[in-house]
């Protein structure tokens, strides 16, 4: 897994059981063993753990069979066990801060929390299908879900509820949003302005006279079409002007046309610059127009692309108020690094890419190991 702070890489706080996809093992939790984690008083069991990870193997014995054990006949690899309970951890401090603040979830967020708890145990990298079918992700996830007990999946979507209607709450009483979106605005000017475009190609020795007809106030376009001795430019200039979003041009032309473009206003004519390789022909630029989208007709479109307003103000409250919690970890699954609000796996634990050593899992045999 590489090495990301764990708050920051959960800013879609309602999405933190993607993580289980990591898991490659566990141990095996018995009848009045001890929780695998506590939260602010509230036990995170380790049975739990155990049962998702025999629900991806029930789900996909062939990928995920064969990853449970460790390299020797007595171990099992503990590393991204550790990941999976970290993520349980931060959800079980969000459903506490969510009851500290007498906050319920609404019918509306239990509904929207089943799905996502149902479909978020695989990531699909795939883009979504044309007839709206389920991925293969999305069923193999469905059918980890479904494995699971009642119990467990009624945890598992109380998490997510609360954490919606966490969000939820925080995000209102933050009035953020408007905000977030204005300040990306400004910040990303080059995502909403454009630039409207005549060109203008002429053999060197011409372009001397051409600029003189330019300065003298001709038109550009018409000077083009009458002028211009590349075909494909003269007859762009009898239509209408190119336009380029400043971040699509930056990625078509050189770094020094670009600069020159973007800081162009509307009736500037930019250049020349070498039309080909051979310097032979020089182009102008005629800048017809310079097209700044207004914010009111993307704000809808930029808070869709930021973080919610109830998400951001969610990894606010972790990153200030999770180093602080009350949170123990049982040693066979690591323990509670409290700055990084994360579980570091034991000792020697393997990693997701497999180095490292293996856990010896006391008391459980090669034959108890699932897969």
């Amino acid at each position: 897994m590489p090495s990301v702070h764990p708050l920051r890489a959960r800013r879609a706080a309602v999405a933190l059981l993607a993580l289980v996809a990591l898991v490659v093992g566990t141990t095996a939790c018995g009848a009045g063993e001890p929780p695998a984690a506590t939260v602010e008083g509230t036990d995170i069991s380790a049975d739990v753990v155990d049962e998702i990870v025999e629900a991806y193997v029930d789900a996909d014995p062939e990928t995920y069979g064969p990853e449970f054990t460790g390299a020797g006949t007595d171990t099992l690899s503990m590393a991204p066990v550790s990941n999976v309970l970290g993520s349980l951890v931060i959800q079980e401090l969000q459903a506490h801060y969510a009851e500290q603040r007498d906050i319920e979830p609404t019918d509306e967020e239990r509904t929207q929390a089943e799905e996502l708890a149902r479909t978020s145990f695989v990531q699909d990298q795939a883009a979504p299908a044309a007839d709206g079918a389920p991925s293969e992700a999305e069923q193999t996830s469905g059918a980890i879900f479904d494995a699971l007990s009642g119990s467990t999946q009624e945890y598992l979507v109380d998490l997510r509820a609360q954490a919606l209607a966490l969000s939820r709450q925080l995000g209102e009483e933050s009035g953020s949003g408007d905000a977030a979106a204005r300040e990306f605005y400004e910040q990303n000017p080059q995502q909403f302005t454009a630039v409207c475009v005549y060109l203008l190609a002429v053999p060197a020795d011409q372009l001397e006279a051409v600029q003189g007809r330019l300065d003298g106030g001709e038109d550009f376009a018409e000077v083009s079409a009458e002028v211009s001795t590349e075909p494909q430019v003269q007859e762009a200039a009898a239509g209408p002007p190119q336009c380029l979003a400043l971040t699509q041009l930056q990625q078509q032309v050189q770094p020094e046309l670009f600069e020159a473009l973007a800081g162009a206003e509307t009736g500037d004519v930019v250049g020349p610059y070498p039309y080909d390789e051979t310097g032979e022909i020089q182009t102008l630029f005629g800048i017809e127009e310079r097209q700044v989208t207004p914010f009111e007709q993307v704000r809808d479109a930029i808070l869709q692309q930021l973080p919610s307003a109830g998400d951001q103000a969610v990894s606010d409250l972790l990153l200030e108020e999770a180093p602080q919690a009350d949170v123990s970890v049982d040693p066979r699954f690591g323990s509670w690094d409290a700055d990084q609000a994360r579980v570091i796996p034991p000792e020697g634990a393997v990693d997701p890419a497999g180095t490292g050593t293996d856990v010896p899992v006391e008391g459980v045999d090669a034959t108890d190991a699932p897969g």
